[in-house]
């Protein structure tokens, strides 16, 4: 009878592994079901073979580009503005403008290009954070179903629950990138790494910057700070801070 026993328990734990390994196995078949070309990166995200054909408008130098101290628009890039900050006037880009082609260490080790997300047919979130961020490590939490405290927080809206379904069930693309640690020294691959341990999600790109290009071109005033994408590239919501304008436009587009 004991021998029986193990034999049952031993089919069962069988049965279960196989059952999480087809699990991923979909969750990864899924990722790359917009396209036939097969994903180079561990993380299973999707590669687009036609990337190079995109207007990449690059992130520029000071003093004609964005992030940099202006005193009108005429020293901005194309489709930008200067604005008026809180230390000063910054070129800042404006909806309709195409996003640089970025690329950062993912939370596995692969160097990602944001441009494999163009053609893919899905709305893209751009999150630009920092490690220390406190709200930053409530909204990962939430996304991420490791805890709620995002939801007691007093900038949050019920109406952002939604947006985790969309990431649950691969609707949308959503990629966190991250130009500083917790120490608040330059973003790593490490850093993109540990985030995705305290706050994993199969179907989120975390994505290092160390040198700040991102930040620098979004000009943010708060973080975290998301912007819209739509899969050509252009930018469909910019904001100075927080994630209300991005997701209220996301909602539209997707009703």
């Amino acid at each position: 009878m004991a021998r029986l026993i193990l034999i049952t328990l031993s089919l069962l734990m069988v049965g279960c592994q196989a059952s999480n390994e087809d699990i991923q196995n979909e969750s990864n078949s899924n990722k790359q079901s917009s396209n036939n070309n097969p994903s180079p990166y561990l993380g299973s995200w999707p590669y687009n073979p036609d990337k190079e054909v995109i207007n990449n408008p690059g992130f520029g130098s000071c003093p004609e580009a964005n992030g940099c101290e202006c005193d009108t628009s005429d020293t901005c890039p194309e489709n930008s503005e200067c604005t008026q900050l809180f230390r000063g006037k910054y070129c800042v880009p404006k909806v309709g403008s195409i996003i640089p082609r970025f690329k950062g260490i993912d939370q596995f080790g692969d160097i990602f290009d944001l441009y494999d997300l163009a053609n893919q047919g899905k709305p893209i979130l751009l999150e630009i954070g920092s490690a220390s961020s406190k709200a930053g490590k409530y909204l990962s939490a939430w996304r991420s179903h490791v805890g709620n405290d995002a939801t007691k927080q007093k900038w949050w809206k019920n109406k952002f629950n939604r947006v985790r379904h969309l990431i649950d069930n691969q609707d949308i693309y959503w990629v966190h990138i991250i130009h500083l640690d917790a120490n608040k020294n330059s973003a790593t691959g490490e850093t993109a790494r540990l985030w995705y341990e305290d706050y994993p999600h199969d179907n989120i790109i975390v994505l290092s910057d160390p040198e700040g290009k991102m930040k620098t071109w979004v000009r943010p005033t708060g973080l975290p700070c998301m912007l819209l994408v739509d899969d050509k590239m252009t930018l469909q919501v910019h904001t100075l801070r927080g994630i209300e304008d991005a997701l209220d436009r996301l909602y539209d587009i997707l009703n």
